[in-house]
């Protein structure tokens, strides 16, 4: 059953419970959505405001909404990444199709939150865009989508670097990328925090 299908109250029980799912990575794409929710919120309430740009707020909500729905869609996807691991890990032990099932899985769960960081990235670039057409008053909310997708950007990092750590291959392939969205998110999500706080002050 998907994350998204769940009570709220018994998801979050589930995650506060020894239960190895949810874990950081889907934690981390259920918050990055709500994250991205923030700033479509400020949009909207935004929208029917005096002097508004009511075209450029319609176009980014586009294009907030598409990536919206591929932000849903990570929560569940480090779900299966992390069974896919744990069914290759009950492979008879040193046999070539146990070794290549777990490095296959092992690779498959650090590209899956990889993956999500780069469009954490993406929707972070959008609340920036949302920066300059989201009213005044709403703007905090702004800031504070922002704030959760950065939070969620490192926790998915977090756990491609689990994945790395054992696996040098892996490490030579995925680290130079794994840094540059870390620091390119770092980056741009303190720039729209600077931003809305001058706002603010």
């Amino acid at each position: 059953m998907s994350l998204w299908n769940q009570n709220i109250q018994d998801l979050l029980n589930q995650t506060a419970s020894d239960a190895p799912t949810p874990g950081g990575g889907s934690v981390a794409g259920l918050t990055a959505s709500f994250g991205l929710g923030l700033i479509i919120m400020a949009l909207e309430i935004s929208r029917p405001k005096k002097n508004a740009d009511v075209t450029g707020i319609e176009a980014l909500l586009i294009e907030c909404r598409e990536l919206l729905t591929i932000l849903q869609t990570h929560a569940d996807r480090d779900v299966a990444a992390f069974e896919r691991y744990m069914e290759a890990l009950k492979l008879p032990k040193g046999t070539e199709e146990r070794k290549t099932a777990v490095k296959s899985a092992t690779r498959n769960a650090a590209l899956t939150p990889l993956e999500a960081a780069q469009d954490v990235l993406r929707a972070v670039g959008l609340g920036k865009r949302a920066t300059f057409l989201a009213h005044n008053s709403i703007i905090s909310d702004v800031g504070a989508g922002v704030a959760l997708l950065r939070g969620a950007s490192q926790a998915f990092l977090l756990t491609v670097d689990m994945n790395l750590k054992y696996d040098a291959d892996l490490n030579s392939e995925f680290a130079a990328e794994r840094t540059r969205v870390l620091q390119d998110t770092q980056d741009l999500a303190e720039e729209v925090l600077a931003v809305v706080q001058g706002i603010l002050s």
